[in-house]
């Protein structure tokens, strides 16, 4: 089994085992100031925890490990709810992925609804991710396959 060095993150790295999304104004296609750049945090990083050369880098280095937006990785599911704004920066479907990934998207859930525990309220698409993505890992667990 292929180990994950620390230096591994995805899309950006702040420090080891630090994974990081950025909300920015670097786009021209957003109605807000291009006052919050993703170089603003950068320096924001750089200010609390020291400059680091290396950084680029292994951002770099881990676009190339896991394919930027071309994810190869392995026995990864990929879970998305319709009503959380994170989903635009999520996979929501397994095509094109390698053949042990898979994907669900939830319509009409939130982030992270999937990993809470069950309840009276939930929707029928919610309670049917939830046994799919344990159907999913007791595969994983049962096989010998990477």
């Amino acid at each position: 089994m292929r180990r994950l060095s620390h230096t591994t993150a995805f899309p950006e790295l702040l420090f080891p085992l630090r994974f990081s999304f950025f909300q920015t104004t670097d786009s021209t296609k957003q109605p807000f100031s291009k006052f919050v750049p993703l170089k603003y945090y950068y320096a924001l990083c750089d200010d609390a925890f020291g400059t680091d050369p290396l950084l680029r880098p292994r951002i770099d280095q881990t676009n190339t490990i896991y394919g930027s937006r071309n994810y190869r990785g392995t026995r990864t599911h990929f879970s998305n709810g319709s009503i959380d704004p994170w989903h635009a920066l999520g996979i929501l479907s397994a095509d094109g992925l390698p053949k042990s990934n898979s994907a669900t998207f939830i319509q009409g859930t939130a982030h992270c609804a999937d990993l809470y525990g069950p309840a009276p309220s939930d929707s029928q698409a919610l309670i049917e991710a939830r046994a799919t993505q344990a159907r999913i890992l007791a595969e994983w667990l049962a096989s010998d396959e990477p």
